[in-house]
């Protein structure tokens, strides 16, 4: 659900329980509290229903959350959806896009047709309900107006000037200019109508020559009350918040409990200083003028009296009116605050069924994980924050650096077949804010279980997502902020092949809700990557293939709708496939990385570009570095072409040094290492040797940096030898650039490939 939606919800909720409240205890406080304090103690209530202001524990918080997670997040078959193509500009050219029309899926077998019409009902209703509901606040507040403006309007033109002696009295007791009055023959009761332009009405009598003077100065001791006091902004204020909570039916109690209080108070504040037969004389004209009908509720104006019903009680409460003693004043001042701390107790919820604070916006920025060719999952863009396992396979995460360490309650495989929970099947989201770990359902027997800590995994929760017999593979995970996230689980299906379903989640991670459109009717190739810069637009990135390439799908919908973004890259780069890897983000600001490959005809990888958008996706640029600190803000900077020609021929060839920079030292500490390969370009570097925890296993940690030359890490692979014969040492340039060959402790020798690891077919001897 929306989380605006939610906090609306949980706002109509707790106003409706404090209004509930206040109408359970007016039996206790008639006559212990002044009339006017029942009626602006509900000003209180309104404020509640309109302002998301709560404690950092509330209940609506904790209902909201509990209700949140109690909801089993399943799977159902998305439904098939219209598709088709983007058309985008790089680099200044426009890129010609075709349409696709999508297939409708086909029901899954566990579900009726009913079954299948009712929930794809229900998930438009779902996906559309902060629309409905601004939809219903526009029609409510829309007839609130008419309705009064058609009255004022017509009661207006209606109005004649009253009797000179009549207006005499007026001007003796009006004080304020601003207010007018006259009267009318469509006045039933006398009554006070406008904010701007206030005018008394009264109905069409010669009052002071038919010798009802004390009649006409108890009417206008009562009208001009409502004036002084601002009771028609009151009830403006009431009708708005109304329109807000139309869904509500408790807002037109509350709404009848308002104007009721207003009449009471009202006649208390009248008869505040009346001997027993002035108020005799006021109770006698509430019954001489009271009308045979109320108005229509939209029909906002303070009236004398215009409901005999509610006649009895406010005659019953003149003629018992006391002046409220010290005590009672003592005893208003405390039930306001103790209200206010109700209001405060019950306060609101957001999108993740907590209390709204600061921390549900912005992320700082996380590592982005994608998905090789080989399988291999590789995070390109390196924030401080990573994983690893440890000898029994226990996932370590790492913060800041490494400064702060925390452990996940999961255990992963290094590597192995499909069915093994393993780092390859497994999707990693983590930042200094947030940290989720998909994993699971290998087998299709399980479901896919998505664990989140907002405390760099000190503590865990976790939610499960059944896919319905479907098997999963790679997971890729990720959140625009602490409430919103998205998910999409892969399960491969055969020749290149894959399935997706795609996840949003919008309370922090305790549930999941399939989103209605379907991708594989646009594009069901293997996923390599993927990101959303909020909770409608996202990109999918799949391996590259001969049709469409770089193959990046997009929504900006929510997922409701899916289209092929065809983005052309420079000719120079046409000779090669292109990979597309999971895209950072800096607010509408995008990088998404381009792997290139097959330059050479050797099916290696050859380098890396950068595709940088401005404006969320719209037009793009291509760029052989990454910008300076992944800050996409600054400018377009540097075209691909001045990029790639300002390196050609900088160092003599690729060196391999056994003087390790001790910073590598630092950050690679789980490594012992021997000696590093540095490229040509010196924006490559491979770290030989072992691993700690195993002195056997030999490792080669490959390092892939800008070419702005702050030595930023763009890319990180890690390779481990195939066969433990102790530690790795670089010791032949190989004869490309990007080869070379390791020896190992035993004297085995090994070719390597800076991007795709060690040859099957080696060792050498």
């Amino acid at each position: 659900m929306n989380s605006i939606m939610i906090t609306i919800l949980s706002l109509s909720l707790s106003g409706s329980i404090l209004a509930l409240v206040l109408l359970a205890g007016k039996p206790l406080l008639t006559n212990r509290v002044s009339k006017a304090f029942s009626y602006y103690i509900w000003l209180l209530v309104l404020l509640r229903l309109v302002l998301p202001i709560a404690t950092p524990m509330n209940v609506m918080g904790s209902l909201f959350g509990m209700e949140q997670a109690s909801v089993n997040s399943t799977v159902t078959e998305q439904t098939g959806i219209p598709a088709g193509n983007e058309t985008v500009q790089i680099d200044g050219q426009t890129a010609v896009s075709s349409n696709t029309q999508a297939v409708p899926l086909e029901p899954q077998p566990n579900k009726t047709a009913d079954t299948q019409w009712l929930f794809s009902v229900w998930n438009l209703i779902k996906n559309n309900l902060l629309w409905i509901w601004l939809a219903g606040s526009v029609i409510s507040l829309g007839w609130f107006l008419t309705a009064y403006t058609c009255f004022s309007r017509r009661m207006r033109r209606s109005c004649l000037t009253p009797h000179s002696d009549d207006l005499a009295v007026f001007e003796r007791m009006r004080g304020d200019k601003r207010v007018r009055m006259a009267c009318s023959s469509h006045a039933a009761t006398p009554m006070l109508i406008g904010v701007m332009r206030p005018v008394i009405v009264l109905p069409q009598l010669a009052y002071v020559r038919n010798g009802m003077d004390k009649e006409l100065t108890n009417i206008l001791r009562h009208e001009l009350t409502h004036y002084r006091r601002k009771d028609v902004l009151y009830k403006w204020l009431a009708v708005a918040v109304t329109s807000l909570h139309w869904f509500n039916p408790f807002m037109l109690l509350i709404h009848r409990e308002i104007n009721r209080a207003c009449e009471l108070s009202c006649d208390e504040a009248v008869i505040s200083r009346m001997s027993a037969d002035e108020k005799q004389s006021y109770g006698n004209t509430l019954l001489a003028l009271s009308a045979n009908r109320r108005l229509s509720a939209g029909i906002l104006a303070t009236t004398l009296c215009e409901d005999k019903k509610e006649l009895k009680e406010r005659l019953i409460s003149i003629m018992k009116y006391k002046k409220k003693s010290t005590w009672g004043g003592a005893l208003a001042l405390v039930l306001v605050f103790l209200l206010a701390g109700c209001a405060a107790a019950l306060g609101t919820a957001n999108g993740s069924g907590s209390a709204i604070t600061p921390s549900g916006s912005t992320l700082t920025a996380a590592s982005a994980y994608s998905r090789e060719m080989s399988g291999t999952i590789i995070n390109w863009h390196d924030t401080g924050s990573s994983y690893s396992l440890d000898t029994n396979g226990n996932v370590i995460l790492s913060y800041h650096n490494g400064k702060t360490t925390g452990k996940a309650p999961l255990t992963l495989q290094q590597s192995g077949s499909a069915e093994i929970t393993s780092i390859y099947n497994t999707g990693f989201y983590i930042s200094n804010d947030k940290t989720a770990l998909a994993y699971g359902d290998a087998t299709g027997t399980e479901p896919v279980t998505v664990l989140i800590s907002d405390d760099m995994g000190k503590t865990w929760s976790s939610a499960n997502i059944d896919l319905n017999g479907a098997v999963a593979s790679w997971k890729c995970i990720g959140f625009t902020t602490m409430n919103d996230g998205w998910l999409v689980v892969c399960s491969f299906s055969g020749m290149g092949q894959e399935m997706h379903y795609v996840y949003t989640t919008s309370d922090g991670g305790k549930t999941w809700t399939p989103v209605l459109g379907n991708i594989d009717d646009v594009y069901s190739r293997m996923l390599s990557g993927a990101g959303f810069i909020n909770n409608k637009v996202g990109f999918l990135c799949f391996r590259y293939e001969t049709d469409f390439q770089p193959a990046i799908c997009v929504t900006r919908d929510g997922g409701l709708t899916w289209s092929k973004l065809f983005i052309d890259l420079p000719e120079k780069y046409s000779g090669d496939n292109k990979t597309p890897f999971s895209p950072v983000f800096d607010g509408t600001n995008i990088i998404l990385p381009v792997l290139l490959s097959d330059r050479h005809g050797d099916g290696g990888d050859v380098g890396m570009v950068y595709l940088i958008s401005q404006d969320e996706g719209q037009t793009w640029q291509c760029e052989t570095s990454m910008p300076a600190n992944a800050d996409v803000t600054g400018g377009n900077g540097t075209t691909g072409n001045n990029a790639e020609e300002a390196h050609i021929g900088a160092n003599s060839g690729p060196q391999i040094t056994d003087s390790v920079d001790a910073k590598w030292k630092e950050k690679y500490n789980d490594i012992d290492i021997n000696n590093e390969w540095i490229s040509a370009q010196q924006n490559a570097i491979a770290l030989f040797g072992s691993l700690k925890n195993d002195s056997q296993q030999g490792v080669v940690e490959v390092i892939f940096m800008d070419d702005s030359g702050n030595n930023t890490v763009n890319l990180e692979k890690r390779y481990l030898s195939p066969a433990k014969h102790g530690a790795l040492k670089a010791s032949e340039i190989g004869a490309k650039d990007y080869t070379l060959v390791a020896t190992d402790e035993d004297g085995l020798k090994w070719n390597f490939q800076i991007y795709n690891g060690f040859d099957p077919d080696t060792p050498l001897n």
